[in-house]
């Protein structure tokens, strides 16, 4: 039943089935295909949580090549939408230059949003 609910495109379905897939419960274990295809088809269509979930499979290299870049973009959209947990994060990459440039503005800035 979950399975036809994402198909027709329900963001909360695909962000569930790809935590299904990601962690196994319930489901083979399946990050390197179904959890990243899942997350990234809900995070396409602006659910937060996927966007800030498919930048840490890219950021860890879990399912999926390690991409610091990749990982940035998801993590910007998902703090853009307020997402608090995701909005910490950006902070840290950027002072830190993972995947960017290293930008100590650009990092309190991120940093001042979830104050």
């Amino acid at each position: 039943m979950l399975h036809e609910i994402a198909e027709k495109g329900f963001a909360q379905a695909q962000a569930s089935l790809g935590h299904l897939y990601g962690s196994g419960n319930g489901v083979e274990c399946s990050p390197e295909e179904s959890a990243r295809r899942w997350y990234k088809k809900a995070a396409i269509q602006g659910h937060a949580l996927s966007q800030s979930t498919l930048a840490m499979l890219y950021h860890e290299g879990f399912g999926v090549e390690e991409n610091n870049v990749e990982a940035v973009q998801w993590l910007q959209k998902a703090a853009e939408q307020g997402n608090v947990s995701a909005q910490s994060k950006p902070g840290f990459v950027f002072c830190n230059g993972h995947g960017v440039a290293q930008n100590d503005k650009e990092a309190a800035q991120w940093w001042k949003k979830n104050s």
